[in-house]
């Protein structure tokens, strides 16, 4: 087992094409700082099948099967019933198998979060990861850059500010940054298992403490019983307000009398 002190890695895995039928190096997913690697194998006496690359200077900590065996087993599979729970409490994993299940529960994680805390969005949170709500509420918040058009006097047309070239925003002057409360995700809701996330964060409401399951969006898109996170991911894009929508909401018309 190895836990990355500093840097990135990407794990790979090789994988048989359905069509070619050929085996294929497929990413799995990137590791940084604190996360660590191999301790499945190492816990249920595996051959690794996956492959480990580095993408920058790697600083790793290895810690023997020994050392494994005597500090961290216990807690660790601890953290996997914790999680095998929470996956089998949750209705969009309920016809897992019991090896999906086991291979969801060792390669997933629970994460909690405090009041007003963001989880995903502003360089924080793992975008690999589909998230389900446990308990707690989160919020999701959609960016928008509203630009200003004086059209005569004390009247200001507004629209959803669009970039046209590299170097055109670095010229606007008249154009603002909006964060807008979009809607919440209570319990058993999910998100980010692919829909489109573009200039969206999401942050946890007041509530004290907020809990999220964590899984690898390769397995859900590899596990055959898991392709209705495609129904899913159309029932999130039509029901969340698109940025026009959302922009027509605040300013009717787009015009404003000043």
């Amino acid at each position: 087992m190895y836990l990355i002190v500093k840097g990135q890695v990407m794990i790979t895995e090789d994988v048989q094409n359905p069509v070619t039928k050929l085996m294929e190096n497929t990413e799995r997913c990137k590791l940084k700082e604190k996360h660590s690697f191999g301790e499945s194998d190492v816990m249920f006496n595996t051959l690794r099948t996956n492959s480990v690359q580095s993408l920058s200077a790697v600083e790793l900590i290895s810690i023997s099967k020994n050392d494994f065996t005597d500090i961290i087993k216990d807690n660790l599979q601890l953290k996997w019933n914790e999680n095998a729970k929470a996956i089998k409490n949750s209705s969009y994993f309920k016809h897992l198998s019991l090896m999906e299940l086991h291979k969801c529960s060792t390669i997933s994680s629970i994460k909690t979060f405090k009041g007003h805390e963001y989880v995903l969005g502003k360089g924080t949170g793992d975008v690999d990861y589909a998230y389900f709500v446990l308990e707690g509420e989160i919020s999701l918040i959609l960016h928008l850059e509203i630009e200003e058009i004086v059209k005569s006097y004390r009247n200001v047309r507004f629209k959803v500010y669009k970039l046209r070239k590299t170097s055109e925003k670095l010229n606007k002057k008249k154009y603002s940054n909006v964060y807008v409360d979009t809607c919440t995700f209570l319990p058993d809701s999910c998100f980010n298992i692919g829909e489109n996330v573009k200039d969206k964060e999401f942050m946890t409401t007041h509530i004290a403490e907020t809990k999220c399951l964590c899984v690898p969006l390769w397995f859900m898109a590899e596990t055959q019983k898991l392709k209705c996170w495609e129904l899913v991911k159309l029932d999130l894009n039509s029901i969340i307000p698109s940025k026009d929508q959302v922009f027509s909401k605040l300013y009717p018309g787009g015009d404003k009398l000043k």
